[in-house]
């Protein structure tokens, strides 16, 4: 009879843990990697989007217009859980005469979105978050002897933008905006974001792109054009603010699916998940040692 009352008490403690487990239970935070070509067939544009974990896509191929041996490449990657972004994308092509213009692309867009709950300290009305990103860009063309050339719409570089308002970029005004990444330099950024009801809802988008016109505009007869921000675009901190401005100390910083940026190196802090875990764990504990009392 102890048995079976132990054991359908076992049986409730675990429910909750195991419908925070379960495949179903859906978070607000989301990772999305979208990337999108012009001029192949050989990459085929994708759309991924994650709620926890991380994710990556890449592909590279082959252009369908110029003189041959034209490439594309693209690769992203992300992790919810580190708080990192990273993209590269390149095209590199020639024309012979046959075809008049080319106008290849590739690029990868990431959305970054959290739901972060602001815990510790009452009067929190806004969450500044931390972070940088570095990368390199480079576009190359050739012109044809004693023919001038330009590329004035070939293109490479990186993005970070944001959905505001009421989100925005710190320095950059009201509305935010986005920022273009320099090349071979860390940007840094600070994003302020509104507290609601204990909630700061935050989102950024990456986008690295390349781009290579030949022939008509450009005059030019080959181009490469490379953008490497692969390592990496991170969000290395959060501290929540008053109505004043001011930082308010004894905060927790936590979004749905455990990412906390103030835990150091990525690594988040104990999830509702572990911490039922351990709970569920020191009960059942606490219950075989009763049920394991000597009688006397």
């Amino acid at each position: 009879m102890i048995r079976r009352h132990f054991l359908r008490f076992v049986f409730l403690l675990a429910l909750p843990v195991l419908g925070l487990l379960s495949p179903g239970r859906a978070f607000a935070d989301v990772l999305q990697i979208i990337t999108s070509f012009t001029g192949t067939t050989t990459c085929s544009p994708t759309n991924v989007s994650v709620n926890t974990g991380n994710q990556a896509q890449s592909c590279n191929g082959l252009l369908n217009d110029g003189a041959g041996g034209g490439t594309v490449s693209v690769t992203a990657h992300g992790d919810l859980a580190m708080g990192d972004v990273g993209a590269a994308a390149s095209v590199s092509n020639s024309i012979d005469g046959t075809f008049p213009q080319t106008n290849d692309s590739a690029s990868a867009v990431i959305n970054l979105g959290y739901n972060f709950h602001i815990t510790g300290t009452p009067g929190a009305t806004a969450l500044l978050i931390f972070g940088n990103a570095d990368g390199t860009s480079l576009i190359t063309y050739h012109c044809p002897a004693a023919v001038p050339c330009t590329s004035p719409t070939s293109s490479a570089g990186a993005t970070v933008g944001i959905s505001a308002p009421p989100e925005q970029f710190v320095g950059l005004g009201s509305g935010g905006g986005a920022i273009g990444l320099p090349s071979g330099a860390l940007t840094p950024f600070e994003i302020d974001v509104p507290i609601t009801n204990g909630v700061a809802v935050f989102s950024l988008s990456f986008s690295v792109f390349s781009r290579c016109l030949l022939g008509f505009n450009s005059y030019a007869d080959s181009c490469t054009a490379e953008a490497d921000y692969s390592h990496t675009l991170n969000i290395t901190g959060a501290s929540a603010l008053d109505s004043n401005g001011a930082v308010l100390n004894g905060v927790s910083v936590v979004s749905d699916s455990g990412f906390n940026p103030n835990a150091g190196a990525g690594v988040p802090e104990p999830s509702s998940v572990s911490e039922l875990l351990t709970a569920g764990a020191l009960a059942l504990l606490l219950v075989r040692s009763r049920l394991e009392i000597p009688r006397c």
